[in-house]
């Protein structure tokens, strides 16, 4: 089923009401209102920001022009069907295998493209709704000193607030220690049970 956008561009101040407006009056609501700037155009250019506007349904694009009219001053709004996307798939294409130390970290979409070499330890973590896939620096940076203190064997692990139980399991693959995972999400705490158990 396809999504529309409405989008409006021009210089940022211009957009801010009818972006508030959006936001918070418009019945029926939209899926989503954003402000977004080109990254490669100057921030005082006009064609820098544009104001885009989602929704499930084929909205009324002339309705939709005069409320932004009334409430932002802004015209001339354009409507386009967006295709039919696999969001988690195409999600997924961004997120690459992750190398941190000797831990490779990868999704079960990168598992054909999976080359490692024979001192590296091979974790699998699917990107879902816990924090912890390696992608984020304080992830990685973490991963990275569980593998500098490889040898320094510790009596037990804790990782607190373990989202994926992404730094669990790396510390279960260097040591063999008693290892506790915990997180006060229950979402967390089910998406770490169904990787420990990959």
């Amino acid at each position: 089923m396809p999504s529309y956008k409405i989008s409006w561009t021009a210089p940022k101040s211009d957009l801010d009401d009818a972006y508030a407006a959006l936001s918070e009056l418009l019945d029926p609501p939209a899926d989503a209102v954003s402000l977004v700037k080109q990254d490669t155009i100057a921030e005082d250019d006009a064609s820098a920001w544009s104001l885009e506007v989602y929704f499930q349904a084929r909205p009324d694009i002339d309705a939709i022009n005069e409320f932004v009219a009334d409430h932002g001053g802004l015209g001339g709004g354009q409507l386009e069907e967006l295709p039919d996307i696999d969001w988690v798939a195409h999600s997924l294409e961004g997120l690459g295998v992750v190398r941190c130390g000797r831990f490779v970290l990868y999704g079960v979409h990168d598992t054909d493209k999976l080359t490692r070499e024979a001192d590296e330890i091979a974790i699998r973590i699917d990107a879902n709704q816990a924090f912890g896939t390696g992608h984020h620096p304080t992830t990685a940076g973490c991963l990275t000193l569980l593998d500098r203190f490889a040898g320094w064997a510790p009596k037990s692990v804790l990782d607190l607030g373990c989202g994926s139980a992404v730094l669990a399991i790396a510390a279960a693959k260097l040591w063999s220690r008693d290892i506790l995972a915990s997180d006060i999400d229950e979402t967390s705490v089910a998406i770490a049970r169904e990787n420990v158990a990959l």
